[in-house]
C-alpha cells in the first residue's frame, strides 16, 4: 500500500494514481514495474498488502509494522510513543487472512498480471487502535510526539477487486486479531 503516497480520505482501489512518499514505496513500485516489464516470461499476481499483523512478527525490530512496534513497546516498558496524529488511519489485515488469499490465488492457474489491494478495507484511526491495545494490555499508556518523515496520514484499502477474485472472505476483526497475536506471545 507504500506505493500509494497521499489519498483522500476514501478506499483506495488499484487504479489510484500511485505517488509514493517514502524510498520504501518507491521501491515497491519498482518491483511493480519489474513485473509488468517481464510478464510474458514470468507472469504474476501483484498483491499491495495493507498493515499486516499477527504471531511471528519480530517484536526486535522497531521498523516492522505498526501493531508488532507498539506491542513491542508496551510489552516492555507498558507505554506507546507514537510518531505521528493518533487521527491518522489504516487498514489493519490479520496474517492468517494474509495466508488464506495468497493460497486461494496460487491455487487458480487462470489468474495472471493482475494487481490486488490485500486488505480488510475497515479504516481504523491509530487511537483506536490504541484503546484495543488498553484494552488487553493492563497498565499501559502511549502519547504522541514526533513524525516519521514519509509516513501516509491514513489509507485504507478498496477490496472490491480482490473480493470478486476470491469470492466471499470473512476477515479477522481487528478486536480478535489483537486477542490471537497476544495469546501467542
Amino acid at each position: 500500500m507504500s506505493v500509494y503516497g497521499n489519498v483522500p480520505n476514501k478506499p483506495i482501489s488499484e487504479n489510484f494514481i500511485v505517488k509514493p512518499l517514502s524510498c520504501y514505496g518507491v521501491g515497491k513500485l519498482a518491483a511493480e514495474h519489474y513485473l509488468e516489464i517481464f510478464k510474458e516470461e514470468v507472469p504474476f499476481i501483484n498483491l499491495r498488502m495493507f498493515n499486516v499483523y499477527g504471531p511471528g512478527q519480530d517484536l526486535g525490530n522497531l521498523r516492522q509494522g505498526m501493531v508488532s512496534i507498539f506491542l513491542a513497546m508496551a510489552l516492555k516498558t507498558g507505554e506507546i510513543h507514537v510518531k505521528g496524529s493518533l487521527n491518522r488511519f489504516r487498514d489493519f489485515i490479520y496474517i492468517d487472512d494474509v495466508v488464506d488469499v495468497w493460497f486461494k490465488l496460487a491455487l487458480d492457474e487462470n489468474l495472471i498480471n493482475l494487481t490486488l489491494n490485500l486488505g480488510t478495507g475497515v479504516k481504523t484511526t491509530i487511537k483506536e487502535l490504541l484503546e484495543e491495545f488498553e484494552e488487553n494490555i493492563p497498565n499501559i499508556s502511549y502519547y504522541s510526539e514526533g513524525i516519521t518523515p514519509g509516513d501516509q496520514k491514513g489509507i485504507y484499502a478498496d477490496n472490491s477487486l480482490l473480493l470478486t477474485t476470491i469470492g466471499k472472505h470473512d476477515f479477522v476483526c481487528l478486536e480478535k486479531g489483537l486477542k490471537k497475536l497476544l495469546k501467542s506471545q
